[in-house]
């Protein structure tokens, strides 16, 4: 599945690191109607557009890029 990526989850390095495997990034994207918000946590609000990277996972991805965000689970879908 694609999971839409943006702030550290961008560099292919730290990328593979939490998902402890080579990662397949498939390219470029923009996501229309949020934007970026930077702070101690880049975050997503209404309006604007946001560039970023599709990434491919299965459900185990998933499940690592929850622990590495520190949620129990189903961030991300």
């Amino acid at each position: 599945m694609y999971v839409f990526v943006y702030g550290t989850l961008t560099d292919r390095d730290r990328l593979e690191s939490v998902l402890e495997s080579s990662v397949s990034i498939d390219t470029t994207a923009t996501l229309e109607g949020l934007h970026r918000v930077d702070g101690r946590y880049p975050t997503l609000t209404a309006g604007g557009s946001v560039e970023g990277r599709l990434i491919t996972v299965d459900d185990d991805g998933l499940a690592q890029l929850d622990r590495y965000e520190g949620l129990e689970g189903g961030f991300y879908r």
